[in-house]
């Protein structure tokens, strides 16, 4: 799984990269923005994608996401802009 800080573009990209190459289908994008409108947004969004199942958004800043908590114990890793 990964975890991406730019909520909706990043989710979208990573979340076809991971369906291009994952087999394990437990696998999820995690995204997060701490504007609750962006948030919102990258949520509609992602919901009308078929990506949905993938790909988590959290309203939060990303220094603030805690692991585990918000985040599994493990993850692939983190993309940042």
């Amino acid at each position: 799984m990964y975890v991406v800080v730019n909520v909706c573009v990043f989710s979208l990209y990573a979340a076809d990269a991971l369906a291009m190459t994952s087999r394990d289908s437990t696998t999820s994008v995690y995204g997060c923005d701490m504007s609750a409108v962006m948030t919102q947004t990258a949520g509609d969004i992602v919901s009308q994608s078929p990506f949905s199942r993938l790909i988590h958004v959290i309203n939060k800043k990303s220094t603030d996401l805690q692991c585990p908590g918000d985040l599994p114990a493990k993850y692939v890793g983190i993309v940042s802009r």
